[in-house]
């Protein structure tokens, strides 16, 4: 006679996350009012190829799912997905050259830092 095998159920459970509620709105007005200050934004405001350019760029990221008011970072495969997206890389020159036009060298310390904080 054969013995009963036991069995078993295994359970398992998502791990707990901390996480805690922002009370910060997704775009933050002092941020965007620091940006205001800058000479990179004071040359762009006078250019309407350069605004127009970024306006673009915007709605061309939202068509390829990049959501940038959640405030997270791309991952490195939405990096790179872009960067094969030959609609990205179309629409980034263009940008780069409107702002080049407009007087802003994307490639400054002083440029880069007013946009990043």
């Amino acid at each position: 006679m054969r013995e009963p095998v036991s069995r078993r159920t295994l359970y398992t459970t998502p791990p707990a996350r901390a996480s805690e509620e922002s009370d910060k709105p997704v775009i933050d007005s002092e941020a965007v009012a620091a940006f205001k200050r800058t000479a990179t934004f004071q040359k762009m405001s006078r250019s309407p190829e350069a605004l127009e350019a970024v306006r673009k760029f915007a709605e061309m990221m939202q068509k390829q799912g990049i959501d940038f008011s959640s405030g997270k970072p791309l991952s490195m495969i939405q990096m790179s997905k872009l960067l094969m997206n030959s609609e990205f890389r179309t629409g980034a020159k263009e940008l780069v050259e409107a702002m080049q036009k407009a007087g802003i060298d994307l490639t400054t310390k002083v440029c880069v830092a007013s946009v990043v904080k």
